[in-house]
């Protein structure tokens, strides 16, 4: 059977906006897997417009907020609340509005046990990156009821930014479900250094790693921490040298569901 996999958008995307732009990706993976995309509780503030959003190689993005005084825009979504003026969105002390979207993807993973067709893992792109190893940290330190996911996609992300979920990661790595971690070496938004050190958090305090860090190789496979780059930028990566490994990574969940 199909692996089923929920996606979780990049900042100022939304669930339709990222179904399209992982099309060709989907495409690489309709033998292995079906992907859902669920929507973000809420759309970007008015005092905010970071732009996170490419997930393939024909979006370009910027880096610059740039203040509007329109109303939020119902297409542009955020997992929580944005930085406001004087804070880094690299560093904010609190993930406000965590708890709602905790909720929606609680949800959405109800609704398919539900219906007999439960989901394998997450994907999460870049802030929904964030989001899904924030997931994976409460599954697996139990804090959160209702998850029980197989594993984590994590692509383009970076090291949440409260220190309570990265102690968390740090303190329950030896129970964390496998993750895969993509990025791209030419990512000039989060770039490769931010999505090593979010894959390092997974790999801390697990017997069945050595104390070495992740550095800069092609792919780098572990019992449960698996990184792959490529040499574009913050998009998932849809070439010849990605497919194989990707898909390899994958199947060892289809083969396991037989």
């Amino acid at each position: 059977d199909k692996l089923r996999i929920l996606c979780l958008h990049g900042y100022s995307q939304n669930a339709s906006d990222f179904r399209q732009k992982t099309g060709a990706f989907r495409k690489m993976l309709k033998s292995v897997a079906d992907f859902e995309f669920v929507n973000s509780p809420f759309p970007i503030p008015t005092y905010a417009a970071l732009d996170t959003s490419s997930s393939s190689s024909s979006t370009t993005t910027s880096s610059l907020p740039s203040p509007s005084s329109s109303e939020p825009d119902p297409d542009k979504r955020t997992w929580w609340q944005p930085p406001r003026s004087g804070e880094s969105y690299l560093s904010l002390p609190s993930y406000d509005g965590l708890e709602s979207s905790l909720s929606v993807v609680k949800e959405a993973l109800r609704e398919a046990a539900k219906e007999g067709r439960p989901f394998d893992g997450i994907l999460g792109f870049s802030q929904g990156g964030v989001f899904a190893a924030v997931i994976a940290a409460l599954q697996a330190s139990g804090k959160e009821e209702g998850l029980q996911l197989r594993f984590f996609i994590i692509v383009s992300a970076f090291p949440p930014s409260i220190p309570l979920f990265q102690d968390i990661i740090q303190s329950c790595a030896s129970s964390l479900p496998p993750s895969l971690h993509i990025y791209g070496l030419a990512d000039s938004l989060i770039t490769p250094d931010l999505s090593r050190s979010l894959a390092n958090l997974f790999k801390s305090s697990s017997p069945s790693h050595s104390s070495s860090s992740f550095s800069s190789s092609t792919y780098i496979a572990s019992d449960h921490v698996t990184l792959l780059e490529h040499k574009g930028g913050h998009f998932i990566p849809t070439d010849s040298s990605s497919k194989a490994p990707i898909r390899d990574w994958l199947a060892r969940f289809q083969k396991s569901n037989k």
